[in-house]
C-alpha cells in the first residue's frame, strides 16, 4: 500500500541524511560549548611546579584546582566530576633549571567529548610552554631557534568540490541502500505472516 511504499522509499531518503546532519550538528554544538566553558584543571604536585602553575593560571578559560593525590584526581575524572587532571611527577622547576626531562601526565575521560576537547587545549598550552623553555635554552647558547624547524608542512586537498561531494555520497548511499533492503524485507515478512485480523 501507499503507506508501506512511503516508509520503504521515503524513510531512508529522509532519515539517513537527517541522521548524519543531526549527529554532525550535535558534535559541533558540544565542541563549541566545551571550548567556551572554563576548564577547572585538577593539578597534583603543583607545589613542585611554580613556573608551570603561573603559566597555566594566566591562560583564559582555565582555572587551577589543587588535588591532594593522584588517586583523588583519577577518581574525579573517572566520575566526570572534573574534565582533566594534570599530574606533575617530578620537581618541575628544578628539573627544567637542570635541563632534565620532566614527566607530566594528563588524566582525561575519552567517553566525555568535553574532556577530549579540553585535552587538546591543555596540550596546546603545554606545547607552548615547552617551546618557550627550549627557545630560552637556545638563546643562552646563542643558537637560532630556526635550527629546530628545517621545514614546514602545509597540507593541500587536491580533490575538487564535486569529488568531495561524491566521497560523502559514497558513504551515505550504501547506508540508504542497506536500509531499503532491510525495511523492504521486513514489510514483506510482515505481509506474509500477518493474518486477516492484522491485515484489517
Amino acid at each position: 500500500d501507499r503507506r508501506t511504499l512511503i516508509l520503504m522509499v521515503g524513510g531512508p531518503l529522509v532519515l539517513m541524511p537527517a541522521l548524519f546532519v543531526g549527529l554532525a550538528k550535535l558534535i559541533e554544538m558540544q565542541a563549541l560549548e566545551a571550548e567556551q566553558e572554563t576548564l577547572e584543571l585538577l593539578v597534583v604536585g603543583g607545589e613542585r611546579a611554580q613556573q608551570l602553575s603561573e603559566f597555566l593560571a594566566a591562560k583564559p578559560r582555565l582555572k587551577l584546582e589543587p588535588a591532594a593525590s593522584v588517586e583523588e584526581a583519577e577518581e574525579r575524572v573517572r566520575k566526570k566530576e572534573a574534565k582533566l587532571a594534570l599530574v606533575v611527577e617530578d620537581a618541575f622547576d628544578e628539573s627544567v633549571a637542570a635541563e632534565r626531562e620532566v614527566r607530566l601526565t594528563v588524566l582525561n575521560n575519552e567517553t566525555d567529548v568535553g574532556s577530549i576537547i579540553k585535552t587538546g587545549m591543555l596540550k596546546g598550552y603545554l606545547d607552548e610552554l615547552r617551546d618557550r623553555i627550549v627557545a630560552g635554552r637556545l638563546e643562552t647558547r646563542k643558537v637560532d631557534a630556526a635550527i629546530l624547524a628545517p621545514f614546514r608542512i602545509t597540507p593541500r586537498n587536491m580533490a575538487s568540490a564535486e569529488e568531495m561531494a561524491g566521497f560523502v555520497l559514497g558513504m551515505i548511499i550504501p547506508l540508504i541502500l542497506l536500509t531499503w533492503a532491510i525495511t523492504g524485507g521486513m514489510y514483506m515478512a510482515i505481509d506474509l505472516s500477518a493474518g486477516e485480523k492484522e491485515r484489517a
